[in-house]
Parts: C-alpha cells; structure tokens; sequence
C-alpha cells in the first residue's frame, strides 16, 4: 500500500475548484440567454467585472489541468516497472476506452440529430488524426497516454 501525501490530496482539491470556476464564468462572457451559450454575448455589465472574470478565469484558474497533469506524474514516476512495463500497462488502460470514446462521439449524435451522416463518416475517417467534430474536449487525453 502506496503512502497517502496529503499534500497532493489538498492540491487536487484547489485544481477541481478551480475547474469549477473557469466553468462557472465561461458562462459569464460566451453566453446569450436566448441562443444558448457559445455566442458573441457578453453577460459582463461593465469594465470592472470584465477584469476580475478575465483575471480568474484566464489567468489564475486555467492552471487547473496543469495542475492535475503534473500531480498525476509526480505520482506516476515512482515505479518498480520498466519502461516497457509501464508504457503496455498505460496504452492498455487508456487506448481502448479512448478509441471507444472517439468512435462513439462520431456515430452517437445521429441519433438525436445532431450531426449529419456525412460529418459522422468524415469524424470516423479522420479518427487516426483527429478528434470527432464534437469531442474537442477529449484534448486531454493524449497528454494522458
């Protein structure tokens, strides 16, 4: 059994928040009540808000993943595997619910309309290469793999 630091366990705790708070002011200035969020509406009244959203949001809070990227190396690296040990071990933990994930992202908004069967057929095409058209989020993975 690996000794707990609690340290690490802390800093994870301050990186979720402040996942948390660039999620809850994303919403702030890329959101318009009547279309949705992602549009050119700001919902930011005046200079001032716009300042302490920019410095939170952009500056001190988008070190979060970072954050969680290095905590998760740091407590990676001491290991009794090879390298090629350790690497067999990583691809097959991640690979195949990653593969699963990208192809599922491509084919599962057909269902609800959300893509046309073209797009779907380009995201799966592109999959080597590329994220499905939908799944820009899964940016992450790779640094995890």
């Amino acid at each position: 059994m690996k000794e707990r630091i609690p340290f690490l366990d802390y800093l994870r705790v301050v990186a979720c928040l402040m996942v948390m708070l660039v999620h809850a002011s994303e919403n702030f200035y890329g959101a318009d009540t009547s279309v949705g969020l992602a549009s050119n509406m700001s919902m930011l009244l005046n200079d001032q808000n716009r300042f302490w959203v920019s410095f939170w949001d952009g500056g001190v809070s988008r070190t979060a993943v970072p954050l969680f990227m290095i905590t998760s190396a740091f407590l990676l690296v001491p290991t009794s595997l090879s390298m090629t040990q350790f690497y067999r071990r990583r691809f097959l933990r991640i690979l195949p619910p990653f593969v699963l994930f990208l192809v599922l992202y491509s084919v599962l908004p057909l269902l609800w309309g959300g893509t046309t069967p073209e797009q779907a057929a380009h995201d799966l095409k592109l999959l080597p290469f590329n994220f499905p058209s939908l799944a820009g989020h899964l940016w992450f993975m790779y640094p995890l793999i």
